[in-house]
């Protein structure tokens, strides 16, 4: 009976406290879309959005950028405040042998359509450019937790322009099975 009647007491006690603990949850999200973007004369008005591959180049007869977009789920839309680390992973270069290089992203802002999308109709980009240096011959995260937090405090959708100016870069696009990801780490504070 005492027993009893302490779990009660403790219960009601903790019942009774005010602030709530903080707790944190992550999750991922695949892309939902994704294409090559060709700047270049031969390719500024042909949609790509549907090949198994994506490229990237700065040659001077080929120059393309990657658009990679998200459907953002409610959790990140809703708690956008409260993202503390946003992670976009993508394949590493189908092109190996490379070692370290640039990659730069920008965020993406307007709706596009996959199999429709070209030079000619792209989405606007949005703020800077952010660089990143990362090994060519390995899968790569790069850290967009501003670009995701300012995407979600907008609504549902995130797009990113990749570009690759100093080396090629080509990966498998999600019609080839291998689809870019997004890392969320979310943190809610207690009350």
């Amino acid at each position: 009976m005492q027993f009893f009647a302490t779990t009660v007491a403790f219960l009601a006690a903790a019942m009774t406290t005010s602030a709530a603990p903080a707790f944190g949850s992550s999750f991922t999200i695949s892309a939902s879309k994704d294409a090559t973007i060709g700047m270049s004369q031969n390719s500024y008005y042909t949609a790509q959005g549907t090949a198994k591959t994506l490229d990237a180049s700065n040659k001077p007869d080929n120059v393309s950028e990657i658009l990679i977009g998200f459907s953002l789920p409610d959790q990140a839309v809703q708690n956008s405040n409260y993202i503390t680390k946003c992670t976009l992973d993508l394949p590493f270069f189908q092109t190996p042998g490379h070692g370290l290089t640039k990659i730069m992203a920008i965020r993406a802002e307007g709706s596009w359509d996959e199999a429709r999308v070209s030079g000619a109709n792209k989405p606007a980009k949005v703020g800077d450019y952010s660089e990143y240096t990362i090994d060519s011959n390995e899968d790569f995260r790069l850290d967009v937790t501003a670009m995701c937090k300012e995407a979600g405090s907008q609504g549902g959708e995130l797009s990113f322009y990749i570009a690759s100016p100093d080396v090629p870069y080509a990966a498998t696009s999600r019609e080839g099975g291998r689809p870019a990801a997004l890392d969320f780490e979310v943190y809610f504070p207690g009350n």
